[in-house]
């Protein structure tokens, strides 16, 4: 199944993909200290485009036809009980 990738996670995808790619080849070349390197550098990365999201984009994974209801507001709330 495709995952779909918002705008703001390809280079977060890019940079997993290429660890990926390095860990394959762990066994044939000394490449640990570089795959550590890139690992923190996603956490980094993760981290500051996470921290920086607008309520908008934080919203971004909603089912769609949600956002109409964001809109809503209940004015005049009884309880049925």
């Amino acid at each position: 199944m495709a995952k779909n990738i918002l705008d703001f996670e390809k280079p977060i995808i890019e940079l997993e993909n290429k660890i990926e790619e390095m860990k394959k080849l762990e066994g044939h070349l000394d490449i640990s200290s570089e795959v550590n390197t890139l690992e923190e550098k996603v956490n980094l990365l993760k981290k500051n485009i996470y921290d920086n999201l607008t309520d908008g984009s934080g919203s971004a994974r909603s089912p769609p036809g949600t956002s109409v209801y964001s809109g809503l507001h209940i004015h005049d709330y009884r309880e049925f009980f």
